[in-house]
Order: C-alpha cells, then structure tokens, then sequence
C-alpha cells in the first residue's frame, strides 16, 4: 500500500471516530433537551399547583380575618380594645404567605434562567459541530 493510501485510510477512519463522536454527542443533546422540556412542563404543573395552594391560604387567611374581626367586634361591645384583632392575627400570616409565594417564584425565576442558558449552551454546541463538518466538507483554498 503506498503512503497516499495509508493516510486516506487513516483519515477516513478519523472522519468515521469523529461522525461516531458527533453522533453520541448529539444523542446526549438530544435526551437532555428532552428532558429539559418535560422539567419545564412539571415546573410550570408545580406553579399552578402553589398558586392553587396559595390562593386556598389566601382564602382561608381572608375567613380566618373576617372571623377575628367578628370576634373583635364582639369583645369590643363587650371591653374596648386598642389593638386590632386583624391585624395581631393576619398580618403575620398574610407576610408569611406573601413570603413562601415570592420564594416559590424566586425559585421558579432561576430555574427557568438555567433551563434557558443549557438550551443556549446546546445550541452552541449543535452549531459549532455543524460549521465543523461544514468546514471539511469545503475544498481547501489553493493560494496563487
């Protein structure tokens, strides 16, 4: 075999490895879009769960105010107070809620932030390995 053929040789068998490396690299790229999509899907399900969680609370906090405030005015027919009930008992709730919720969204925000900038990642990736292979497919420029 001559020296001509024993390098196509070997370089066909290095463009083979490299095609088997792309492959098995956009294999991986491809499952782990895959699965950025169906987290973003159980993201999105899990948000409207805690919204509806916390609408309930929200409720409930509203029933629990209007219940001290019947209370309250009660014992103010019967004693006055200076404090009002409302305010001892909900507000520290209602913080509390308004707080877990922007927690919850908080997290949410960075979560889609780092599903986003992977998926820009992979693009990258996808596009460098696509002007690569473009690139060897060009002839080479014979300078003059």
């Amino acid at each position: 075999m001559s020296d001509e053929n024993i390098e196509l040789q070997q370089n066909s068998q290095k463009m083979q490895r490299d095609i088997d490396q792309l492959h098995s690299n956009y294999d991986n790229l491809s499952k782990e879009v895959s699965q950025l999509k169906i987290n973003t899907t159980n993201i999105g399900g899990d948000l409207k769960q805690i919204n509806k969680s916390i609408e309930i609370i929200l409720l409930k906090l509203n029933k629990l105010s209007d219940e001290y405030e019947e209370i309250g005015s009660e014992l103010a027919e019967e004693k006055p107070i200076t404090h009002s009930m409302k305010k001892i008992f909900t507000n520290p709730l209602r913080n509390i809620a308004v707080g877990a919720l922007s927690a919850v969204y908080s997290i949410a925000d960075v979560t889609i932030e780092k599903a986003s900038s992977l998926r820009e990642n992979l693009e990258d990736i996808v596009a460098e390995a696509q002007y690569s292979n473009k690139k060897k497919k060009m002839p080479p420029v014979e300078n003059s």
